[in-house]
């Protein structure tokens, strides 16, 4: 679902009039549910968005997180424009996470569900690696 452009325009306008802070702060974009992504540097930041910088030609998605480990913070945005080296991220709540993000829950859960029976399976390998090799404390 595409945010209503109303509300874009409103938030905007509300983008504007922050006060944004210049700043140089390592970032990280995630997107595909977590499984792709690509380290930026934010120049600018204020209450509704930021302005990223990031290697040339690489595309971006309309939305996706915004990791800032510095601040121990992540973000939900909304990609307001791009140019070759540089974009503009607006942060976007939890509801309009929902409503823009629709089915990414049920995609993460399955990825973590596909993640969990391969690490259980990468487990049950290395207990009997280990029992082979005469560490009997590992064998069930």
């Amino acid at each position: 679902m595409v945010p209503d452009p109303v509300t874009l325009d409103q938030a905007s306008e509300q983008a504007r009039r922050a006060e944004r802070v210049r700043t140089i702060l390592g970032a990280r974009v995630v997107f595909n549910s977590g499984r792709s992504s690509i380290d930026c540097q934010i120049r600018n930041i204020s209450e509704t968005g930021a302005r990223l910088t990031l290697n040339e030609g690489l595309s971006l998605p309309g939305t996706f997180d915004l990791e800032i480990p510095s601040r121990n913070k992540t973000h939900r945005v909304l990609l307001r424009w791009r140019t070759k080296d540089a974009a503009g991220v607006q942060f976007i709540d939890d509801s309009a996470k929902a409503a823009v993000d629709h089915g990414t829950a049920a995609e993460e859960l399955e990825a973590l569900r596909k993640e969990n029976g391969m690490l259980k399976r990468r487990v049950a390998d290395l207990v009997r690696r280990l029992a082979d090799l005469g560490h009997s404390e590992w064998q069930r």
